[in-house]
């Protein structure tokens, strides 16, 4: 019954435009490892336990655990509850894996994935050819697609996809050197990420840096349908200017038809939650707040 309602929910916008709109399009799609399309190679599932080297081995169950393990310099990092449609599009790449969790974080230099992989075991890769081409690193073993990608197997799956392909496996070593303690993780969202509620029941969360110009610095915020038919909108605000302090708590005082509006704040930051029982209330509401945070983002500076 809680999938049904769920569904229902995702009918009126579970893809956050309000969550992705901020600074820079958070990256985030399941990719295609390799297209056949137009080749001769063929390709083979390689099981994961066939994978030589180390395999990654930590766990994340939203933003706040997840930023520990990924290198400095993120400029959006995202994460999401996966559903049947993710896992069907992750089986082509990684047939039989079953994931609960991705964790995406956008760099200037490519993208970062991590999937948690709950049967590892029992899951494989798709590879051109029969056996896999390796690029080692610190006892790891990044299976190379191609010149823009490396992959990492274990749980969760790493992968890298990177836009400046003269240097393709400089983020996925970064990646190694984090959760290996060789670096430190991200500390950037630290000042933000401390009024976030630590949740494990959510469908996205987001949290990204504002572009340069905006009236605020840092943006996160976290989607959630529960079981009692609420759906949640909390959002953090970092560095608000005091009108857009204003225009949120004039938002927040209105009385609305099934919804619930909650702030709070300090001399750092303004908190809101939107609650409601109404799907088209509750995105209407969401929607009046994405025209607030749009108005005071300079869309025209990358962060």
């Amino acid at each position: 019954m809680q999938d049904e309602k769920k569904s229902n929910w995702v009918k009126y916008g579970a893809v956050f435009a309000i969550l992705i709109m901020v600074s820079s399009a958070v990256l985030v799609g399941l990719f295609t490892l390799w297209d056949g399309s137009g080749s001769n190679t063929t390709t083979t599932t390689y099981p994961f336990a066939d994978v030589s080297g180390t395999h990654a081995n930590f766990t994340f169950s939203n933003i706040k655990d997840g930023v520990q393990y990924l290198p400095e310099g993120a400029v959006t990092v995202s994460s999401f509850t996966t559903n049947s449609t993710m896992n069907e599009s992750l089986n082509k790449s990684f047939p039989g894996l079953e994931s609960s969790r991705v964790l995406v974080a956008s760099y200037s230099t490519g993208i970062l994935e991590y999937y948690t992989a709950e049967n590892e075991n029992n899951a494989g890769i798709m590879i051109p050819g029969d056996k896999p081409v390796y690029d080692q690193y610190e006892g790891y073993n990044f299976i190379s697609p191609g010149p823009s990608q490396r992959v990492l197997v274990g749980n969760p799956i790493v992968v890298a996809t990177l836009s400046d392909y003269s240097d393709a496996s400089n983020l996925a070593k970064k990646a190694v050197n984090v959760f290996t303690g060789l670096s430190q993780g991200s500390r950037n969202f630290d000042s933000i990420l401390a009024y976030a509620d630590d949740v494990s029941d959510y469908e996205q969360m987001t949290v990204s840096g504002a572009s340069n110009g905006s009236s605020y610095s840092m943006l996160y915020q976290r989607s959630s349908a529960f079981s009692n038919s609420t759906i949640q909108l909390e959002t953090v605000v970092y560095g608000p200017s005091a009108a857009m302090r204003s225009d949120i708590k004039e938002m927040a005082a209105k009385n609305v038809s099934d919804v619930t509006y909650s702030v709070t704040e300090d001399d750092s930051m303004i908190k809101l939650y939107i609650d409601s029982t109404a799907p088209t209330s509750y995105m209407t509401e969401a929607n009046n707040l994405y025209g607030i945070i749009s108005r005071y983002t300079n869309a025209s500076s990358a962060a």
